[in-house]
């Protein structure tokens, strides 16, 4: 029996002889705080049996439902435990990606208290899945790191044949033997990184530049040295083929549908949006045939009004009109509207009176 049911049980019995309706309250009150209770003993003694950070950090997700970080190292401090940031992060976009629906992620609707049995029944639908990733993830990893690994043999063969034939790099000394495996030695090192990068926080980081950056110089060395058939394959079969086998095995691949944030991506997003809003393919949830007839609307719109030159100032008011879609658009004519209003008392704006402030600063 738990340690406060004899109590409890008094004070609803005192209760409901005075009152069956706080009676009543009292009871559901009394069970609500039954099930809290167990609820946090199940997660301290869970907690308390995890082999490592890692797996109460996964158990506390797990809990919460995908919650932010901040809410899952909150949570976790609430039991005595003060988990690294980085694994925090890093397992809660795991259990997000896995969880992912449609592109939306599952809110975090769990409040800390849940029920136990609510908890454990998500754990066993969703076990047989993490059993079966977890089995088949691992020697798919292997099966990419080989294919890399031999990939790496054949741009080997290419370094070899180039430090000789364009470099003349003699072996008298060993020094093409000290030398001519940099490239690949380079690659290995900046996928060991990635690896541990990915393993941290969930991206790989400046290895990932590096490793592009070292495929290049590789294909450049099969260019030279070789005939334009010959270079085709040893650049596809060599550093290519090693740098795809070497993100597949790493799980990058999963990264793709993830909007980057650097300068350069943002650039690129803005350029292709602008290209298609001049092309009229912008994503303004219309299919083909609604575009046409818009267009066609527009256009006998436009042969309504009497020929004038393009350049007048009449017709390049038209068109920045019908580019803006005020015509179809209230939101977007309310703000034509204000900023015409603005724009026509902008010479009052001097003549507005104000208070002065430093007389709000004695008040």
């Amino acid at each position: 029996m738990h340690p406060y049911t004899v109590v409890d049980e008094d004070i609803s019995h005192r209760t409901n002889d005075q009152n069956p309706a706080a009676g009543r309250e009292a009871v559901r009150h009394q069970d609500t705080t039954l099930v809290s209770v167990s609820a946090e003993d199940s997660h301290r003694e869970a907690l308390a049996h995890a082999k490592n950070d890692t797996a109460m950090i996964r158990y506390a997700v797990e809990v919460l439902d995908g919650a932010p970080p901040a809410e899952v190292s909150a949570w976790l401090k609430r039991y005595g435990y003060s988990p690294s940031p980085r694994k925090v992060l890093a397992e809660v976009k795991a259990y997000r990606d896995s969880h992912r629906t449609n592109g939306i992620t599952a809110a975090s609707t769990q409040t800390a208290f849940a029920p136990v049995f609510l908890r454990d029944g998500r754990q066993s639908d969703n076990q047989a899945t993490t059993v079966e990733r977890d089995q088949r993830a691992p020697v798919v990893a292997l099966a990419c790191y080989a294919v890399a690994a031999v990939s790496v043999v054949v741009s080997l063969n290419t370094s070899w044949r180039f430090f000789d034939q364009v470099l003349h790099i003699p072996t008298a000394y060993g020094e093409r033997w000290v030398m001519f495996g940099v490239a690949e030695l380079a690659l290995v090192v900046c996928g060991a990184g990635m690896a541990v990068n990915v393993k941290r926080t969930g991206r790989p980081g400046a290895f990932r530049g590096i490793v592009w950056v070292m495929c290049v110089a590789m294909g450049y060395m099969a260019w030279a040295m070789s005939t334009v058939d010959e270079a085709i394959g040893r650049i596809m079969l060599g550093p290519v083929l090693g740098v795809i086998m070497l993100h597949l095995g790493l799980g990058l691949e999963l990264r793709a549908r993830h909007q980057h944030t650097g300068t350069a991506a943002r650039l690129a997003r803005e350029l292709r949006e602008r290209c298609l809003s001049r092309l009229g393919l912008g994503d303004d949830r219309r299919d083909a045939a609604q575009r046409i007839r818009d267009r066609h609307a527009r256009r006998a719109a436009a042969l309504t009004r009497p020929p004038r030159s393009p350049w007048s100032r009449a017709a390049r008011l038209e068109r920045a009109l019908l580019a803006a879609g005020v015509s179809n658009d209230e939101q977007m004519r309310g703000r034509l509207l204000a900023h015409l209003a603005v724009l026509r008392h902008a010479g009052e704006l001097a003549s507005v009176p104000s208070e002065s402030p430093w007389n709000r600063s004695q008040q």
